[in-house]
């Protein structure tokens, strides 16, 4: 069956047609025009809509990256459905980073939005009646926040069986359940019954490889399942395993931490995660051990510290050798890409 042409804005993208649009926004107090970037991609044959979006804080790069790497990719020239992409949904936001709205608060608190509310409802709505109303799945694209590093995982709503096989789909190597919260992205999403995942690598204004990577592959991934483009190159098997519980480990001082695990490891109960110096007497150092069995999904890069600050985030699994195992899958799937990628560009 053919599809049938879509409007966003004021722009009819007929099937067969990609686009690169620029949604007008609500005006700041300047008078300076701003606008939402949108990439579409609209098959010739008829299948889902995936909106795809990143950028709500202002400080998602690796989003950025992924959105556009993942619109220049040769499989969607035979897609069936519809890609709209949303690099950038948080003008405002990257242009005044680290301020994310005239108003202080966040876009993500501002859904449905209103269209005479302030400054952020009105991006809400917005983007409420231009995109996520013609989504019949969604991705969310986010990092860590400044100075910590996250492995890469897909959060959803472990109550909702097709959105678990959406984010089984993507093959992260970790999988962690969230919680609903009041007029939020999700909370409309599932009002819509939108499906609705979010993947979450690296670090704030920073790229990452291999957070790239897994990102882009992990979307052509689900569009597969949902048989919007046939198997895809360098297409990978890991198979993800999902957390029970996930806790940062805070400093129990200030000073200058330098982790001694990384991301992706298993530790054990006791075992030394890393020491805390004193800036002013070198002789003395704490040692910071775990306090439980777990996988480490989260490392604060920034070695000053303050006493009661985040620094090590431990997920736990109801099977410690199985997560350790998907992990490993993961970090050896992202070598091969690296490798492919590596030769691809030797032979260009």
């Amino acid at each position: 069956m053919k599809q049938q042409k879509i409007k966003v804005g004021d722009t009819y993208v007929h099937p067969g047609e990609t686009a690169s649009l620029a949604l007008p926004m609500p005006e700041v107090y300047s008078c300076t025009p701003m606008y939402m970037p949108v990439k579409i991609a609209h098959g010739k044959n008829s299948g889902p809509c995936l909106v795809v979006f990143s950028t709500i804080y202002g400080n998602e790069l690796n989003g950025i990256e992924i959105i556009n790497r993942l619109m220049s990719e040769s499989c969607l020239e035979n897609l069936s459905g519809t890609i709209i992409a949303v690099p950038v949904i948080n003008v405002f936001g990257m242009v005044h980073y680290p301020k994310k709205l005239p108003t202080g608060n966040s876009l993500e608190f501002c859904f449905p939005g209103d269209p005479n509310g302030a400054y952020g409802d009105r991006v809400a709505y917005l983007l409420t009646e231009e995109i996520f109303k013609k989504a019949n799945y969604c991705i969310d694209i986010k990092v860590g926040a400044d100075h910590n590093d996250k492995l890469p995982q897909v959060y959803c709503s472990y109550s909702d069986q097709e959105t678990k096989s959406l984010a089984r789909c993507f093959q992260a190597p970790v999988i962690t359940e969230v919680e609903v919260q009041q007029k939020s992205i999700r909370s409309l999403l599932e009002s819509m019954s939108v499906p609705f995942i979010v993947y979450e690598a690296g670090e704030a204004l920073r790229f990452n490889e291999s957070a790239i990577n897994t990102g882009v592959h992990g979307i052509l991934n689900v569009m597969h399942c949902l048989k919007m483009i046939e198997k895809h190159d360098n297409n990978v098997s890991v198979a993800p395993v999902f957390s029970q519980q996930q806790a940062w480990f805070v400093s129990p001082r200030s000073g200058i931490f330098k982790a001694t695990v990384g991301l992706g490891e298993r530790i054990k109960k006791g075992q030394e995660m890393g020491k805390i110096a004193d800036p002013f007497s070198p002789d003395f150092d704490q040692t910071v051990y775990a306090d439980n069995d777990a996988i480490v999904v989260g490392i604060n890069t920034h070695p000053l510290v303050y006493e009661g600050q985040p620094i090590v985030k431990l997920a736990s699994f109801i099977d410690n050798n199985r997560a350790e195992t998907a992990i490993g899958q993961w970090e050896e799937a992202q070598e091969e890409l690296s490798s492919d990628d590596a030769n691809n560009k030797t032979h260009k």
